[in-house]
């Protein structure tokens, strides 16, 4: 049996070259809320159609791309057939200048259905032109969603304005992993966050010593470039195509995204001598960092199958939000309302059918899953999932879920676009286990509203939550208030018209941004860790 040595860090002779940063302590810019007199438009173009394979959004210069295309079954289409814009943002307009679409493209005004944003940036996007705030819908990081019409948010999209961050306060850390044949014992280290750059998101050159050479890299949670020489010398462009520069080519090797990311069958007489590493800013809405608390428990080798079914369409769509574990799986489509009725799927439930309870041991947790177990259609051909709940799946393109680690993982994400990111036709089997990310969550924003002049404004810190339960205390509101508007940024949260959270109520929210307009005011709330997935 081969014993695993990925995880021998080597962190003093290796990562000597990286010199420890701090966050720059300089007063940030102002938002402006909404523009006050024309401005120019930015540096974007109309015409790329399909020469967009979405591989061109690789750069950490902010790039936004609108589409209104869909095809028969409403998938989003990403190419020509469509009315689109693609740009930078920063070329031409100030950070945080309110961007009306109609000064983009007309033809995207309330039509927008499918949308990218990456690099360093976060763009938030607004119902109608001027970015009136009582209008905005969500906000986006390195984000791609071609299904707007599932969140509500097709057709309706107008302006959207855009600030500079590479989120290096939320960064903790990044692995790689070299192997140098095709055995499973490899060598690796953990770069963190002190030896980014907070303002470039980037690491110093660093020699790759005993790293190197090898046949085969694991890169998780950052994006990297391997020299060929000591100084971490080469060309480095990123693809763009609104300048139409070249790729990266000449000897140059890149690896690496918001996920774990594998590069396999690197010729043996390229020998890397150098590396450097950026804060992730890739498309990978779906791939998340291993939990460090569940991760490396045991595989159940008696593997059991979960409770689920195959079913002709997406009829289990609104049980995706819930605190029990789900999950879903497509065959060579991606997923939505009308899939077709040819393609195979699976949903379920791969952590059984009891309630959700962290203090509770899980016969199912760890219990690995072959995909043809589920349906022989489904082994190695799986398009796209769902991952839903308090819990976390790690997706492997083999069998019986070996012990080095899988592809990716999933966690409360959707993702319809395998085939963007790699891995599609490449899910042998998954393993999933109980968590509610405590430990990675930061905090969480509720803004109350009654539509006129009254507003709300609350923060909920990781200290207000129980690490067991996920849950915050119940919070009551001023009956005078009358709130009837609610935004939540973060977490789940269940709002109730009486004052002590009982009776009639409507729950609201995940990881993402969510808004809800009621008709009775809101009495009270309560609060927990986000569930389901956006």
């Amino acid at each position: 049996m081969h014993l695993l040595i990925v995880l021998l860090f080597l962190s003093v002779p290796l990562i000597s070259g990286l010199p420890s940063v701090s966050p720059d302590t300089g007063a940030g810019s102002q938002a402006v809320e909404r523009r006050q007199e024309p401005v120019p438009v930015p540096l974007g173009r109309t015409d790329l159609g399909t020469r967009d394979d979405m591989q061109s959004y690789q750069s950490t210069e902010c790039q936004v791309g609108l589409w209104n295309g869909v095809d028969e079954n409403r998938n989003s289409v990403y190419g020509e057939y469509n009315t689109e814009w693609q740009g930078l943002p920063f070329e031409g307009v100030p950070e945080n200048e309110c961007i009306n679409v109609e000064d983009l493209n007309p033809g995207l005004v309330r039509t927008i259905r499918s949308f990218a944003v990456t690099g360093y940036c976060e763009c938030e996007f607004f119902k109608d032109k001027d970015c009136l705030l009582e209008n905005g819908k969500f906000s986006a990081y390195n984000r791609k969603d071609g299904a707007l019409y599932k969140s509500d948010n097709d057709n309706i999209l107008g302006s959207f304005k855009c600030r500079k961050t590479n989120n290096w306060e939320k960064f903790q850390n990044c692995s790689l992993a070299s192997y140098p044949d095709d055995t499973k014992t490899g060598l690796g280290l953990t770069l963190e966050q002190k030896y980014f750059d907070p303002i470039t998101g980037k690491t110093a050159c660093a020699p790759l010593g005993m790293l190197s050479p090898f046949k085969k890299l694991k890169v998780k949670s950052c994006s990297c470039l391997f020299f060929p020489n000591t100084a971490c010398d080469g060309a480095v462009d990123n693809i763009d195509p609104i300048r139409e520069k070249p790729p990266v080519v000449d000897d140059i090797i890149r690896v690496g995204n918001n996920g774990t990311v594998t590069f396999r069958d690197i010729p043996t007489d390229k020998v890397m001598q150098s590396f450097t590493c950026y804060l992730p800013f890739e498309l990978m809405p779906a791939l998340q960092p291993r939990s460090i608390e569940h991760a490396d428990g045991p595989r159940i080798q008696k593997r059991r199958l979960p409770p689920g079914r195959s079913v002709p369409d997406a009829s289990w769509w609104g049980h995706y939000d819930t605190r029990d574990c789900r999950l879903g799986v497509w065959e060579d489509v991606e997923f939505n309302h009308n899939s077709p009725q040819d393609h195979v799927n699976w949903q379920g439930m791969p952590l059984g059918l009891e309630p959700h309870d962290m203090s509770q041991p899980n016969g199912y947790e760890n219990n690995c899953v072959n995909m043809g177990m589920l349906h022989e259609r489904l082994k190695k051909s799986v398009s796209s999932f769902v991952v839903a709940g308090y819990c976390e799946c790690e997706f492997y393109d083999t069998e019986n879920c070996p012990p080095e680690a899988g592809i990716f993982t999933g966690y409360n994400r959707a993702d319809s676009s395998l085939a963007q990111h790699g891995n599609n036709d490449n899910i042998d089997s998954f393993r999933c286990w109980q968590t509610n990310h405590f430990d990675q969550f930061n905090n969480c924003t509720i803004a109350f509203s009654d539509g006129r002049d009254k507003n709300l404004d609350v923060t909920l810190f990781k200290p207000d939550f129980d690490r067991d339960s996920a849950f915050a205390a119940c919070v009551s509101l001023p009956e005078q208030d009358e709130l009837r508007q609610v935004k939540i940024n973060g977490c789940s949260c269940t709002f109730y018209n009486s004052g002590d959270c009982s009776g009639a109520n409507f729950p609201a929210g995940n990881g993402g941004t969510v808004e809800k307009l009621t008709d009775r005011p809101i009495g009270s709330y309560r609060c927990e860790l986000p569930y389901g997935y956006f």
